[in-house]
């Protein structure tokens, strides 16, 4: 992500304010009310590069989240894409054998290939699902939470 400085405002010689981020940042010492009139003050142009940059951020966390395992029966299984792909094809063959396959889990945090019947396969897929859509909804929570907020202490207090 790129870099992007923005000088608010000179506060008096050799003072100024540059908001990087999130964060606000003084070239010499100010007042916590000083700081707090400053933000008050920011033009709705750079709330909405604030709600553009946390928009980002909140996207890029639910990618993560997606992708970074989910919990069915004590066991964290993986949630990448090509873990995605395995189990998808696993729930196709599970349907013509009644045969168990093994799937690479984690319980107690030592990986391990458990076997699984495809009734258990099913199970699994489907914690995967719920997994996705509590993410989803949870995404989705936050980005009305974000259009509704109106300054930049309410953008930043959101978070995954």
């Amino acid at each position: 992500m790129p870099i992007s400085l923005i000088l608010i405002k000179p506060l008096a010689e050799g003072v100024d304010l540059v908001l990087h981020g999130l964060k606000l940042y003084a070239t010499s010492a100010i007042s916590d009310q000083a700081v707090a009139d400053i933000i008050s003050e920011l033009p709705a142009a750079n709330i909405f590069s604030l709600k553009a940059a946390k928009s980002k951020e909140l996207e890029a966390d639910c990618g993560v989240a997606l992708t970074g395992g989910f919990t069915h029966d004590d066991c964290l299984y993986k949630s990448d894409l090509e873990a995605q792909s395995d189990y998808i094809g696993l729930s196709d063959m599970s349907k013509t054998t009644l045969e168990s396959y093994p799937i690479r889990c984690a319980v107690n945090g030592v990986q391990q290939n458990k076997m699984h019947t495809p009734l258990e396969i099913k199970a699994v897929m489907g914690a995967g699902v719920v997994h996705k859509y509590t993410q989803l909804g949870k995404l989705g929570a936050l980005e009305v939470a974000l259009a509704n907020a109106t300054t930049a202490e309410a953008i930043a207090a959101l978070v995954w």
